[in-house]
């Protein structure tokens, strides 16, 4: 689980009691369960490293690239052993950190290419994407379905793996 976004407000005690009574301030307020939500985030940090793996995100950017290389070159021999069309390749690519504080910021990751003999990758993105609870969403490159194991879990990768099974 994530931990919530948060703006809070720091300073002078005069202007903190002035923000107070402003007609926005009830609009802005948290409640107990957002306010335990980040406690419980911000104790994760404190713990450093061991805390971080438990904010998914955190534990998801900083995750070895040759652990990223082991999954990816595992998950390409599992798609090429389907005897289904599909066919896998490892390459080097870039994971987007996201937007907000880090819209620019590029990770290094390990890509698994993935095309079909017969079915162009934008059917095999439409089918992953609609016919899959929760969707499955994918990148295409060059006439490729790309998938970045940085953003899967090591537990959805057999869900994943299935999905692909079925095209």
């Amino acid at each position: 689980m994530e931990g919530p976004q948060a703006g809070i407000i720091a300073g002078k005690k005069e202007l903190i009691e002035k923000l107070k009574k402003h007609q926005l301030a009830r609009v802005v307020r948290v409640d107990k369960m957002t306010l335990a939500a980040l406690e419980g985030t911000l104790m994760d940090y404190l713990k450093g490293v061991q805390g971080l793996s438990n904010i998914p995100t955190l534990r998801d950017l900083l995750v070895p690239l040759d652990e990223l290389r082991a999954r990816a070159d595992l998950f390409a021999r599992d798609i090429n052993s389907l005897e289904s069309g599909l066919k896998a390749v490892v390459s080097e690519g870039t994971s987007q950190v996201g937007g907000g504080t880090m819209p620019d910021v590029q990770l290094p990751t390990y890509l698994v290419s993935i095309s079909h003999r017969d079915v162009s990758a934008e059917h095999i993105a439409r089918k992953l994407r609609t016919e899959h609870s929760p969707a499955i969403v994918v990148r295409i490159q060059k006439e490729e379905v790309n998938v970045d194991l940085r953003t899967v879990t090591e537990e959805e990768e057999i869900s994943l793996l299935n999905a692909f099974k079925q095209i």
